[in-house]
């Protein structure tokens, strides 16, 4: 790979880039804001750290990855802007409160930290040209997924995902919402009453977003709720 000569910069900006092969790896920035229809093939960001809010497709026209890595990448806060990640590695990443709302994502591999992540199907921006992100192949089986959100109409049947019982799909999502939230009234415990509906809310709402079928944690589900109201709360949204 090329040297990188951003290696003593606290900053990384590149717009309308092409750029190929280039060594990014073991940055520390400051700041960092790569779009404006940039496009970058096999280049290496494995230790990539930031610490402000980084944007990966910043402007209007889309910035694109190809086969590049993000191995061992944290970064936290914001979101990446129009891009396109194709076959690219993120492997032992810890990300946290960030959005890929207007990001594709195709045959990607990812471990490591995800948490309190939006993946979409639908771009959020209003005046951008494409209508649908790409998000297939992508493999989560050894990731850790806490609050991640997959919404818009992703296909989660074109996704690998972690095996075990902590993560669960639920089908046709808007009918077992419907059917949960009726038990969910008749519960005793004001409080436990009140966050279910509250969690239940939110899931609908990806439901008329576009996404019929959601992919779900049990922790995510389970938490703030007595012991007893989560295990009943697992069990209503597993229903088949």
């Amino acid at each position: 790979m090329a040297h990188s000569e951003w290696k003593e910069k606290d900053e990384l900006i590149l717009h309308n880039s092409h750029l190929e092969n280039v060594d990014f790896s073991g940055l520390k920035l400051r700041y960092l804001d790569i779009g404006k229809g940039s496009v970058l093939n096999r280049c290496n960001f494995s230790g990539l750290r930031v610490e402000s809010w980084p944007t990966f497709g910043s402007g209007k026209q889309p910035t694109i990855y190809r086969e590049c890595t993000f191995d061992g990448m944290v970064i936290g806060g914001g979101g990446a802007g129009r891009v396109t990640f194709s076959q690219c590695s993120f492997q032992r990443v810890k990300i946290k409160d960030y959005r890929f709302t207007d990001a594709e994502f195709i045959e990607c591999s990812f471990s490591g930290i995800l948490r309190s992540i939006i993946f979409s199907a639908r771009p959020a921006a209003g005046d951008f040209s494409r209508k649908q992100n790409e998000f297939y192949g992508n493999d989560f089986v050894d990731a850790n997924l806490d609050d991640v959100s997959f919404r818009g109409g992703i296909d989660l049947d074109r996704q690998m995902w972690p095996h075990g019982q902590e993560y669960f799909i639920m089908r046709g999502a808007e009918q077992i919402i419907a059917r949960a939230r009726q038990v969910i009234l008749s519960w005793p415990n004001r409080q436990d009453r009140v966050l279910a509906e509250a969690k239940l809310d939110t899931l609908l709402d990806n439901v008329h977003g576009g996404q019929k079928d959601l992919f779900l944690a049990r922790k995510s589900v389970s938490s703030g709720l007595s012991l007893e109201a989560a295990a009943q709360l697992v069990d209503l949204l597993k229903m088949l």
